[in-house]
């Protein structure tokens, strides 16, 4: 990046809609955030992560385009991922914004190393529940939201829909005279990861299916998602996010041996994982939340009596 140029990408979405990239801490790509104008402030949408490199950018954006002038009035957040809500206590508390989120946001991303450890996991801490920390949002300053409700962006009036599945709390909002989706994480153009690592979270891949028909039914004309550019191709997006996890779905299933198998062995044969290599969080998590999903349909069942707990069709 060339000292003269700014660290963030800005696109006008329309006058006063602005879609934004932040850079990430070592070199781990971008994270967006939107800005929307209203007479008595911005709403942010997201906040970036906790790091110098985004804060850097976030600041200067809102300096150059004189959004902090203006004020920001609320900080929306689309859920609780720490790229998307690192910066939100901060900003509230330069600006005075009240931050707007579905209640489970504020768990974050919590992963459970017993659970984990009891389905296998080779490497878990001594912790039983890690829930990643950043400033901590007062209460004063928070209020909190669900699908059904509305979020008042000056002129604008977004419906809130529950998504959840990538997180507990993930809401999208729809603003239906514009049909602009403020899609978060549910929308992207690569399919959502979606992944179980507590018992917080009963079935997480079903919950993320169960919000496909309700957004291909949305007459949705442009998606501002939580990385990437924004696009227009909603359907093609929502239709290759479903294959790739019925594909997760149908190489689980086929990766349940006849004798049954522990998470880890599961996920080695259905991902490619080396017989001398320990599977990783993400991996783990992907499989075990495709055989809650299959238990749930009645075609695995989990004997949880067993240490490791074993899976069997």
């Amino acid at each position: 990046m060339r000292a003269d140029r700014p660290s963030w990408r800005c696109e006008e979405i329309e006058a006063d809609v602005l879609h934004v990239s932040l850079p990430r801490s070592q070199g781990r790509g971008f994270v967006n955030v939107q800005l929307l104008a209203g007479p008595e402030g911005w709403t942010l949408v997201d906040s970036g992560e906790q790091s110098d490199v985004t804060r850097e950018a976030l600041l200067g954006l809102l300096g150059q385009r004189g959004v902090l002038d203006d004020g920001i009035s609320q900080i929306f957040l689309t859920h609780g991922h720490r790229d998307h809500t690192g910066l939100a206590a901060e900003v509230a508390a330069l600006t005075g914004a009240t931050v707007l989120a579905h209640e489970a946001t504020l768990l974050g991303d919590p992963i459970d190393f017993q659970f984990l450890r009891r389905h296998g996991f080779e490497s878990a801490p001594a912790a039983r529940l890690a829930i990643p920390s950043h400033d901590p949002i007062p209460d004063s300053r928070f209020r909190p939201l669900s699908g059904g409700d509305v979020l008042v962006a000056g002129a604008r009036r977004f419906r809130l829909i529950a998504t959840p599945g990538h997180q507990r709390g993930h809401l999208c909002a729809f603003h239906e005279e514009s049909g602009l989706l403020l899609a978060g994480d549910r929308i992207l153009r690569i399919p959502t990861g979606v992944r179980l690592l507590t018992e917080l979270d009963e079935d997480p891949l079903a919950d993320h299916l169960s919000s496909y028909d309700v957004l291909r039914q949305l007459a949705v004309r442009r998606v501002l998602p939580g990385h990437g550019r924004a696009f227009v191709d909603v359907h093609g997006a929502l239709d290759q996010d479903l294959r790739a996890h019925e594909d997760d779905i149908r190489v689980v299933l086929e990766a349940v041996p006849e004798e049954g198998a522990h998470a880890p062995a599961i996920a080695r044969r259905a991902f490619g994982s080396p017989e001398d290599e320990s599977v990783g969080v993400p991996p783990l998590g992907r499989s075990l939340a495709v055989l809650r999903l299959l238990e749930g349909r009645g075609l695995v069942r989990a004997d949880r009596g067993a240490f490791p707990v074993r899976f069997t069709r």
